[in-house]
């Protein structure tokens, strides 16, 4: 809770669609696939270089899924490479 401000305004300040984080679904899956990927790798197959790589990148897959989420499109937006005479 705020300070300063009742239940009832702090409850209309915050909601969980508000917590939510838009990630594409195909990259997360990319990126769970290079993490077991990863662990598999480590685990099983003793490829220590290969396996660690695969874990570290694993994050990169979920930042790059949330920055294909949230980028726009050009079919939403006006696209200047659309634009006659642009």
């Amino acid at each position: 809770m705020a300070y300063g401000t009742s239940a009832k305004k702090a409850s209309n300040r915050t909601s969980p669609r508000d917590l939510t984080v838009r990630v594409d679904r195909g990259m997360v899956r990319v990126a769970i696939a290079a993490f077991l990927l990863g662990i598999f790798w480590i685990w099983v197959v003793n490829w220590l270089a290969a396996g660690w790589a695969a874990l570290i990148l694993s994050p990169l897959f979920l930042w790059l899924a949330h920055q294909f989420a949230i980028a726009p499109c050009c079919e939403e937006t006006a696209c200047p490479a659309e634009e006659p005479g642009g």
